[in-house]
């Protein structure tokens, strides 16, 4: 590097910083291209703590003593972008890593097209930087995400003790009356939760399949979706007792019958857990241009808006009841947004205080050909 330039670089970390604009435009386009967990993602969310790294970067380039520098960076800027990306994104840490390296790779895109060249030193400087920037980063995505999974395991154990503590009171009774109709009904009862708590493992599973990107196995079959929705209603009502309402005509289609049935009970469960305690929980089911719309509508205190999409994350836990909703951990919405999408369709959701919360599963009438179909997770 000649004189003259290292001089128009020193002096200039103001021109330098000028250049932001211009280096995220083209890094944004490169990510969202490159890394298909950041094509959703809004701008604020993608960009992130990025910036200050760039502002750290140019002072660290365009300082007097910049021989000294080692690349650190003492500012918390590094963990705060690992650990909101594993908050907040279904990034994993090979996304992590390639959204910094395309980091690199434009700001030298970008200095080059303004004349800035880098001499050998301060080409390390940029490394050091950038790798010190990924090794703090990834350390805080890995901790937040080992602190996820250990909630998660926790809170499924727990969820789990209920039903599994239902069964082996009702088996313990059964060992203790002779009266054949009690037998029988405790039986049941003992089944019932048994398959509860076998489906909610299935929907784990289910869930970190679709998660990965492979999609649900299922093979669809026709029948009418009112005979299905009316039994799930039933055995809700034996559940819960009588506060479920469903509406809706005969409909024929094809879908994985077994799959939507997990779906619809998750989705009343959940009205069950999260809504009014004493308010209807209604079932509706309607038809238009080929596709059929389940609902399952709830009172009750409602989701907070930032947290609508996150709750259909697989390791994500809502917020605490104080700021508007209950804790808990979003298995079974998780695994309902995979069958409607390896139905082909989505799963939407509105909350509101007046209004109560509706999630809406979506989907064609005939999922035959959409059962192959790549999807985003």
């Amino acid at each position: 590097m000649t004189d003259s330039n290292r001089s128009k670089l020193s002096q200039s970390a103001e021109l330098l910083k000028s250049f932001r604009e211009e280096l995220f435009t083209l890094w944004e386009a490169d990510v969202r291209s490159s890394i298909h967990n950041a094509s959703e993602l809004s701008t604020p969310i993608l960009t992130n703590t990025l910036p200050a790294l760039y502002d750290h970067l140019i002072d660290v380039l365009t300082s007097n003593d910049a021989s000294s520098v080692t690349g650190s960076l003492s500012a918390t800027y590094a963990s705060e972008h690992g650990n909101e990306r594993a908050r907040l994104t279904d990034y994993d840490l090979g996304s992590l890593i390639s959204e910094y390296q395309l980091f690199r790779k434009n700001v030298l895109i970008v200095f080059q097209s303004n004349d800035i060249v880098l001499n050998e030193h301060q080409i390390n400087i940029l490394t050091n930087v950038i790798d010190g920037t990924i090794k703090e980063s990834v350390s805080s995505f890995t901790l937040v995400q080992a602190a996820f999974r250990e909630k998660f395991v926790n809170a499924l154990i727990h969820d789990l003790r209920g039903p599994l503590s239902t069964a082996f009171l009702a088996t313990e009774i059964i060992t203790r009356v002779d009266d054949i109709e009690k037998i029988h009904t405790l039986a049941e009862r003992a089944k019932t939760q048994l398959v509860r708590a076998d489906s909610m493992i299935q929907e784990l599973l289910n869930s970190l399949i679709f998660h990965k990107g492979e999609r649900l196995q299922f093979s669809p079959t026709r029948f009418d979706m009112a005979v299905l929705l009316q039994e799930i209603v039933d055995e809700a009502i034996f559940t819960y007792g009588k506060r479920f309402e469903v509406e809706g005509e005969s409909v024929f289609g094809w879908w994985g019958e077994e799959p939507i049935k997990r779906a619809v009970e998750n989705l009343i469960n959940n009205a069950v857990k999260y809504g009014d305690s004493n308010g209807i929980i209604t079932i509706k089911f309607t038809t238009f241009n080929g596709r059929i719309f389940i609902s399952v509508h709830n009172l009750g205190d409602p989701i907070p808006p930032d947290q609508l999409e996150n709750v259909y994350k697989v390791f994500y836990r809502a917020k605490t009841e104080q700021e508007g909703f209950s804790s808990g951990w979003g298995i079974g919405l998780s695994y309902v947004r995979s069958v409607a999408e390896s139905h082909g369709g989505s799963i939407g959701a509105e909350s509101t205080a007046i209004k109560g919360t509706t999630f809406l599963i979506d989907i064609p009438n005939d999922c035959r050909p959409f059962i192959n179909v790549i999807t985003l997770e």
